[in-house]
C-alpha cells in the first residue's frame, strides 16, 4: 500500500473540458496536503439522508442501502455525545456538538427564531429522522480538524504493509488490458499493485485517467 502526495505543497494545474460545441479551457491552483480536503474543509460531520442511500442500491448498487452503510459510519465516528444505536463510540474520528454554553448570543437567537416559526428542534441531526434547527455535528476538537491524516494516517505509519512517498507526484495508472496493474509516477518510475485505489481528488483523478 503506498500512500503519495503532489510534489509540490501549491501547484498549477491546467484543465480542458470539451463539449459538443466549443473547447474551454482553464488552469486552476491546487493544494497538496496529508488528508487531503478533510484537511481544509469546514468540519460538518453530517452524513447524507437515508433515501439517498437506498436509492442508489435501488439502482443497481448493492451494498449502499443505508442499512448496509450504517456500520461504516459507525465505525469511523467516535460520537462524544449521542450514544445510540445509529452512532460510534469507538472510531477514530471524534464527533461532538457545541453545547448551549459554547453558542453566541446570535446563533442562540438564529435558532429560537426558527423554532418560533414552527420548526423543530433537534439535537442530532444524523439520526434517520432527525427534522429541524440544532447544532451540528463537527469533527474539530479543541480548533483541530479530525482529518485523516490525524485520525488513520498517523496510526497506521509503522505498518510493515504501508509506504509513504513524500514529495511525490502520479502520471498515470498503468493497465493490463482493462484491469488496473499499478500506477506510472511523474520520473517514470512503475509502482505495481494488485489493488488501486485512486484518491486524488475531483479534478486530479480523472487527469490521471487520461
Amino acid at each position: 500500500m503506498y500512500a503519495t502526495r503532489p510534489s509540490r505543497p501549491s501547484t498549477t494545474i491546467g484543465a480542458t473540458s470539451r463539449t459538443q460545441s466549443s473547447t474551454a479551457a482553464c488552469t486552476f491552483r491546487a493544494a497538496g496536503s496529508w488528508g487531503g480536503c478533510s484537511a481544509t474543509n469546514a468540519c460538518f460531520a453530517l452524513r447524507g439522508a437515508p433515501r439517498a442511500y437506498d436509492q442508489w442500491a435501488e439502482r443497481g448498487n448493492p451494498g449502499w442501502a443505508f442499512a448496509d452503510v450504517l456500520d461504516e459510519f459507525r465505525r469511523l465516528e467516535r460520537d462524544e455525545d449521542v450514544h445510540d444505536q445509529w452512532h460510534g463510540t469507538d472510531g477514530p474520528i471524534r464527533i461532538r456538538r457545541h453545547p448551549a454554553q459554547e453558542i453566541n448570543e446570535a446563533q442562540s437567537a438564529f435558532l429560537a427564531g426558527l423554532v418560533s416559526l414552527g420548526h423543530p428542534s433537534t439535537d442530532d441531526h444524523n439520526r434517520p429522522d432527525a427534522v429541524g434547527a440544532g447544532p451540528s455535528p463537527r469533527n474539530a476538537i479543541d480548533g483541530l480538524r479530525m482529518s485523516t491524516a490525524i485520525t488513520y494516517l498517523a496510526v497506521a505509519r509503522s505498518r510493515p504493509n504501508l509506504t509513504i512517498r513524500p514529495d511525490t507526484e502520479v502520471a498515470h495508472v498503468e493497465l493490463v488490458g482493462t484491469r488496473a496493474s499499478g500506477v506510472r509516477l511523474a520520473d517514470g518510475m512503475l509502482i505495481e499493485a494488485d489493488r488501486v485505489v485512486l484518491a486524488a481528488s475531483t479534478y486530479a483523478s480523472p487527469m490521471i485517467l487520461c
